[in-house]
C-alpha cells in the first residue's frame, strides 16, 4: 500500500505544475531522497517513502488507523546555481501544505486509493544529505501523512 501511497502524492505534487522561471519542475517517485544527476534540469522534486513509512495503531473498536508518511523533498542548485530563491521555496511548501489540507484532496486519494481517507497534511521536514550539500544542491523537505482507517479483518 505505501507504494500506491507514493504513486498518489507523486501524481498529487506533479499536478500542481510549480514552476521556477516559466519552467515546470519536474516531480520523480523515487525509492530514497535523491536528485537526479544526469539531468539537464537543476531544480527538480522527488517523492519517495519517509524513514518510517507506515504505522499501525489499533483501538478498542473494530478499526485500525494506518499511518503512511512519504518525504517529498525539493531540489535545486544552490552555491553553483542560485537557481531558486527563498521566495520560489516558500511558494511550494505553501503550494504542497495547502493541497494535502484540502479536503477535496482526500476525497481524490479516496478514489484513487480504494478506500476511505481520514486525513491528509504536510508538514515541514528534515533532510540532509552531506553528499549533495557538498555538490552544491539545496535541499527542502515536506512530510506528507495520509491516514486511513481499516476496519479489523
Amino acid at each position: 500500500m505505501i507504494d500506491q501511497v507514493v504513486n498518489a502524492v507523486t501524481a498529487r505534487v506533479g499536478g500542481l505544475t510549480l514552476s521556477l522561471g516559466g519552467n515546470a519542475v519536474p516531480v520523480l517517485k523515487a525509492k530514497a531522497p535523491r536528485q537526479d544527476n544526469g539531468s539537464t534540469y537543476n531544480t527538480q522534486i522527488t517523492v519517495c517513502p519517509s524513514d518510517r513509512p507506515k504505522e499501525v495503531t489499533r483501538s478498542d473498536v473494530d478499526v485500525d488507523l494506518h499511518v503512511y508518511k512519504v518525504r517529498v523533498t525539493i531540489w535545486s542548485a544552490g552555491n553553483l546555481g542560485q537557481t531558486a530563491g527563498a521566495a520560489d521555496y516558500s511558494a511550494w511548501q505553501d503550494s504542497i501544505e495547502h493541497e494535502f489540507l484540502r479536503q477535496g484532496c482526500r476525497d481524490d486519494l479516496s478514489g484513487v486509493l480504494g478506500t476511505g481517507v481520514f486525513d491528509t497534511f504536510a508538514t515541514q521536514g528534515v533532510y540532509v544529505e552531506r553528499g549533495s550539500f557538498g555538490k552544491g544542491w539545496d535541499v527542502q523537505a515536506l512530510d506528507v501523512t495520509v491516514s486511513i482507517v481499516r476496519a479489523r479483518a
